[in-house]
This record gives structure tokens, sequence and C-alpha cells, in this order.
């Protein structure tokens, strides 16, 4: 019994061991294949590298923007509009639109009259479209120009959402449907002064005035009055209200944006909806547009020379958010940085949809200058702010070094240096993939 127990012994070693010798073999052999197969990829690499035709350019004058990546928190400073009773909201004037102080903006109704409602608004409906059609607004066909400054931006829009970029076709496209429909909105405000006389427009107005005037003679309608002039929006906004965030920001600018960064803004329109007495409906903004603030170091906004009155462009890399033509309304120095209150074009009813951003890019200017792109300098030295470039003379290849002015995430700006005989200048060959190249090759 024990040398078979022996044997059994030494026969399960035996196995073990031919397993790890398999294991081995395998091993090595994957090893090799693996060898291999990278040694081929590496002699087409340079086959392939060697292979590509030099490619050659005219220098040119183009632009570089001077940017810089910050976090941006949008900030919300509406007066908040609250319901004088319960009921059914009905608005008089359009989200975006421009209301005077002590003026009614909506009528309370009850909601017994809901029926009366529903026609009021297919008849303010049926009305505004037969008035955007006779406008002529967006349509390229009958005016292929703008026929006022609301039909401009609503043609603008429409342009926008369709050269979006696939990388961030989710957000644009989003945001691009909603500001479509606002301008679509503003539009039909405007369109009332290119209609002209219509038969079926008068019917619909008068259909729709007198189901207002029963509304209105109700006992039970309430008003809802402007407290002030300004942009009306029948929506609440879930942004940080300005002064609360701004003081919250001089203490800890950099936390305060990175706890708004995941918080959602999803207004929701109470128009025609059942409200109750005192919830807050809207707002009213005494300016146009959006509001947001900024930190920079120090250091970053000696370089790209930001004050109040300059003007900058904010984009989002990830969503396709933009906005353009943005004022410095307010620069505040906190020690190591300032804190930038910005004001942007558009309405306070098309809000982003998101309280804060990271890594939002700020165009703070554009420069120009020759410009040739990152991939055709040989070795650059950004600090040093020196490079080489191959450009072409006479027929031959010669590497000339150069200063670096300014670059972006594609191009640099560049010029010869003082001592340099024969300058750089514009219409001058150049090597736009050097690595294709040596210098004093002959070019055909």
């Amino acid at each position: 019994m024990r040398g078979s127990h022996v044997s059994d012994e030494l026969q399960l070693k035996r196995q073990a061991s031919a397993r790890k010798k398999r294991i081995r073999l395998i091993a090595m052999v994957l090893l090799v294949l693996v060898t291999l197969a990278y040694a081929a990829w590496s002699i087409f690499y340079v086959m392939t590298r060697e292979s590509e035709h030099v490619r050659l350019s005219f220098l040119k004058e183009g632009p570089v923007d001077l940017y810089t990546d910050c976090s941006l928190v949008f900030l919300d400073e509406g007066i908040l509009l609250n319901a004088p009773s319960g009921g059914l909201l009905v608005p008089l004037i359009a989200d975006g639109e421009r209301a005077g102080g002590g003026s009614v903006l909506a009528l309370i109704v009850s909601p017994e009259h809901a029926r009366e409602v529903d026609r009021l608004r297919e008849a303010r409906d049926a009305y505004e479209a037969r008035l955007f059609i006779l406008s002529g607004f967006a349509d390229l066909t009958r005016y292929p120009s703008a026929r006022s400054s609301s039909d401009s931006r609503l043609r603008e829009s429409i342009r926008e959402i369709t050269g979006i970029d696939q990388d961030a076709l989710g957000g644009s496209l989003i945001y691009g449907m909603e500001k479509i429909r606002h301008e679509f909105s503003q539009a039909r405000s405007a369109a009332a002064g290119f209609a002209g006389q219509d038969e079926a427009l008068a019917r619909l107005w008068a259909e729709y005035e007198g189901v207002l005037e029963f509304l209105r003679a109700d006992g039970q309608t309430r008003a809802l009055v402007a407290p002030a002039a300004g942009e009306v929006c029948f929506s609440v906004s879930d942004l940080p209200t300005l002064e609360p965030t701004l003081v919250a920001m001089r203490q800890d600018p950099q936390a305060v944006a990175g706890e708004l960064v995941e918080a959602r803004n999803q207004p929701q329109s109470n128009r025609f909806r059942q409200v109750v007495s005192g919830q807050t409906v809207g707002s009213i903004r005494r300016f146009s547009g959006l509001s947001a603030a900024c930190y920079l170091d120090n250091q970053t906004a000696e370089e790209l020379s930001l004050s109040k009155g300059s003007q900058v462009d904010l984009i989002d890399r990830d969503t396709g958010f933009h906005l353009e033509a943005c004022r410095v309304e307010q620069v505040e120095k906190l020690g190591p940085g300032r804190l930038y209150l910005l004001s942007c074009p558009g309405s306070a009813c098309l809000p982003p949809s998101f309280a804060a951003l990271e890594g939002c890019k700020l165009v703070a200017s554009r420069v120009r200058g020759l410009r040739v792109p990152l991939t055709s300098l040989i070795d650059p030295d950004f600090n040093g702010q020196s490079a080489n470039l191959m450009r072409v003379r006479g027929g031959l290849t010669e590497k000339v070094e150069v200063s670096i002015i300014a670059v972006d995430e594609n191009y640099a700006l560049v010029q010869s240096l003082e001592s340099e005989e024969r300058p750089i200048r514009e219409a001058d060959l150049y090597v736009v993939n050097p690595w294709s190249s040596q210098e004093g090759q002959l070019i055909d």
C-alpha cells in the first residue's frame, strides 16, 4: 500500500511538471508571435512614414485665439413673480418679451373656465401661425434676406443647428432646439409689423379678443402685474441666485464652482398651467441676457488683459454650448486671483441646462499673424517661445528658427528672429509635414 501511495505521488509530480513545461512553452510561443507582429507593424509603419509625400503650403496670415480654461458659474438675477391667487395661468405676453413696470403680464382665472382657456390658447396659436406665414419670416424662397432682427436671429439659430459637430451632438442638439423654439416665439411676436391685412387673421384675432374679454370680466380673475420693467419668463430657473453666489465665490470660488458642476437646470414652463396662490410662476429681469461668473489666477488674468468692458467668448467643447460677445461687467481682486462677472447676449428664458461648467474655454481675444499648424513646427519650445520651421527657398528646404508669438489648440503665430537675414513672410513656401523631408532636400 505504501509503495502504491509513493507511486501516485511521483505520478502527480510528473503531471504537474509537464503542465508547467506546457505553460512555459505556450508563453514562449505567444511572446514570439507578439514580437513578430510588433516587428512587422514597425516595418510597415516606417515604410509607410518614409513614403509619405512632402506637403507644401504658403505662409498665410490668420487668427489665433488667446484663451484659457476656467470654471464658469451661471447666475440668476431675476425678480420672482408670484401668483396672486390660485387658478389657471393665462399669459398675455410671450416668454422673452419685455414689459413695463405695472403692466399686466398674465391672468389667473378660475379652473371652471378651462374650456374657455383652451379656446383662447387655440385662437392665439392659430392667429400667430397665420401671422408668421404672412410675415415671410424664415421664408428663404420669398425673402432670401432677413426681414427684421427677430427674423435674422431665427434664421441664424436654424443655420447653427444644421452645423452641429457630431462629437457634441447630444448637448448641442438639445440647446439648439430650445434656441429655435425661443427665437420662433420671439419672431411670432414681431411678425405683426410685416404681415399686412388678411381676413382670416382679423377673424382669429376677434375670436381671441372675445374670449379674453369674457375671462377678464369674471369676478374671480386676478391679474399678475410686473413689479418692474424687464424681460419676462414664465418659468422658474434652478440656477443659483446672483448675490449669495458671488458672496460665496469671494470666499472660495473654485469650491463653489465644483459643487455646482453636477447641478442641473431644468426650468418648467407655467404657461396655461394650474398654479396655487403665492406660487413662484416666473421671473422678470431688468436686463436681457445671461449672467455668469468665473475666477482666474492673477498671472492668467494679466496675460489675457481682461478688464471691465472687455468682451469674451465662452465655449464648452463637450456640449457645443457657446456664448459670444460676453461683456465683463465687474472685476474683483481676490488675493491670488480675480473674480469676473459677465453678461452674455441672449435671453434669460433660454438658460443653459447646467448650473456650472468645468474646463470652459474662455476666449479673451484673437490676434493675427503668420499662422502655421502646430504639427508643422520642429522642436517647439512653448515655454521659451521658439521653434524651427522647414522653409523652401530656391527649391531647397532649409530649417529656419522662428519665435512663437501665440498658440491655440491647433495653430501658432510665428515670426523670424531679428538676426535672420531673410525673414519669413507671407506667401513663403514651407513644409507642412517636416518629418517627411530633411534640410537641403531638393523640392521639384
